[in-house]
């Protein structure tokens, strides 16, 4: 699940606007795949500022933003609440996000562009 060799990108909203596939999680140097119910995960940004997602066969909709100063996205349901995933690496095949959650601020979450 190695990245090298992959050209690094601009973090802007053109860059992270296509459908991103989970394709695992990494703690510390441990890269772990995704689990059965998470085998087809996504999320899918859209240009005008609205989402799908995908998690463990559950669709969720809703509007997203990017902050450039804190490089984070952040993600509103329909419920109104929102979450923060900050943006570690982004480059031409991969997407590594850190979710905003204290249960999960040690784990890098893996995702791969796809058509």
């Amino acid at each position: 699940m190695a990245c090298y060799g992959a050209k690094s990108q601009q973090i802007t909203k053109k860059n992270l606007t296509k459908k991103w596939k989970l394709v695992g999680y990494q703690y510390g140097k441990t890269m772990h795949k995704p689990s059965s119910k998470e085998r087809g995960d996504y999320i899918l940004l859209r240009n005008n500022l609205t989402y799908v997602s995908v998690s463990e066969g559950k669709t969720e909709t809703g509007k997203w933003s990017f902050n450039t100063n804190g490089k984070y996205l952040r993600f509103w349901g329909k419920n109104g609440e929102s979450i923060r995933f900050f943006v570690q690496a982004l480059k031409t095949n991969r997407l590594v996000l850190k979710a905003d959650i204290e249960d999960m601020r040690a784990i890098d979450i893996h995702y791969v562009p796809t058509k």
